[in-house]
């Protein structure tokens, strides 16, 4: 629960320090593709981790460990998804804020925020897959012993 803090306080910080220092803003029709190649991205990871096999696995421990992986990836996938459809659906509801302080301009642009964190929930997604695929090849590597 600690990481998943961090990482949104780290996200937040992200879209303050771009939207303070680039001026774009981002159409509702960028951040609906992102969402959409979220959403496509989830489903096949999804997908991957359901039909996940550990045949071959004989050691009772290494099962418990193996499945204890694959939940908690799996819990993460929809958490971050969840996470990014609520982004998605009230971006346009979250104010945008700007502070001034002496010369520098402080924003925080929820369209920044959008895209930010669908992107971080891509590339979690993408680091999980990898790792996946890794786990599936050290299966088949140590059956092979």
């Amino acid at each position: 629960m600690k990481k998943t803090i961090l990482r949104i306080f780290f996200v937040i910080a992200v879209t303050v320090l771009f939207g303070s220092l680039l001026n774009i803003t981002f159409s509702e029709g960028f951040i609906s593709t992102i969402y959409n190649v979220s959403g496509i991205v989830f489903s096949i990871g999804l997908g991957l981790i359901v039909s996940f096999s550990i045949d071959g696995v004989k050691e009772r421990d290494h099962i418990i460990t193996i499945r204890k992986n694959i939940r908690n990836v799996r819990s993460a996938f929809i958490k971050y998804f969840v996470m990014a459809t609520f982004v998605y659906l009230f971006y346009s509801h979250i104010p945008n804020q700007a502070i001034q302080i002496k010369n520098i301009t402080i924003k925080f642009d929820s369209s920044w925020l959008a895209v930010i964190f669908i992107l971080f929930s891509i590339l979690y997604f993408i680091r999980n897959f990898i790792d996946i695929q890794k786990l599936k090849d050290d299966i088949f590597d140590k059956t092979l012993k």
